[in-house]
């Protein structure tokens, strides 16, 4: 059986979900749009960290091999 992965992309909701908080006289459907959001936000701002911590990683990965006193093997005398 073949899966097809349906799930949306945040670029292509949220316009719509802003359309609707613009439009909508439901304040459940404004708390759980904006709840939604939120949730999107948070997760940005994981992403964000977990990638600034990989930068220094590899920055600091970097610092070290080009400041390591070469070995033989790697063709230093």
């Amino acid at each position: 059986m073949t899966t097809i992965d349906i799930t949306p992309r945040w670029s292509a909701l949220v316009p719509m979900l802003s359309l609707v908080l613009q439009q909508t006289d439901s304040v459940q459907t404004r708390q759980e749009i904006t709840l939604e959001l939120t949730k999107m936000a948070m997760a940005a701002d994981h992403w964000n960290a977990h990638c600034k911590e990989q930068m220094a990683i590899l920055e600091q990965s970097a610092i070290a091999t080009a400041t390591a006193p070469q070995t033989a093997s790697q063709g230093g005398k």
